[in-house]
């Protein structure tokens, strides 16, 4: 396997805070976990997320089939387990040296910037694991979220079909 996306596990444990939130990356025995998340986020979230509400197919389909051993997925979770936020770095290939960030957060987590921190963790893995590139697509991200985007350092284009947003994780004249 490439160590373009290999990233120690056992470094993405952060401490649990004074409210007892703690981001940690995720692993093969956190699935059930993830799909409860992504089931109970609004059909609004949920479309953001996947591009239409898929509730149906979420846990045997998309969660089954995730790669936690190549992806990058971060969630900030409460004291007993429940995800309020998540953030996905995607690589299409283990020898990739770009990939897609997705994030999702319970209602009202965007606002508590939950989303944020589970993304800036995300973003600092990417950038561990060598990446050069995260991008990010959405049908038309509310304005809310244009401003994560905006503060976790994504330059964004809004076009016809939706927003493309881009990140430079290194200097392209660094030579790595």
């Amino acid at each position: 396997m490439s160590e373009a996306m290999r990233v120690p596990k056992a470094d993405t444990q952060v401490p649990a805070t004074s409210n007892g939130v703690r981001v940690e990356r995720l692993c093969n025995t956190d699935r059930a976990r993830l799909a409860a998340h992504f089931l109970a986020l609004s059909p609004k979230r949920l479309a953001d997320r996947f591009g239409a509400v898929i509730r149906d197919g979420i846990e045997r389909g998309y969660v089954a089939q995730l790669d936690l051993d190549r992806d990058i997925v971060v969630a900030l979770s409460e004291a007993d387990g429940t995800i309020l936020a998540t953030a996905q770095v995607s690589s299409p290939t283990r020898d990739a040296h770009w990939a897609e960030l997705c994030f999702t957060a319970l209602p009202g987590e965007t606002e508590s910037h939950a989303c944020e921190r589970a993304i800036a963790v995300a973003v600092a893995q990417a950038r561990q694991a060598n990446l050069a590139l995260l991008v990010v697509n959405g049908p038309g991200f509310d304005s809310q979220t244009r401003a994560l985007l905006g503060r976790v350092g994504f330059d964004l284009v809004i076009h016809e079909g939706g927003i493309t947003g881009e990140m430079a994780l290194r200097d392209p004249n660094d030579g790595g």
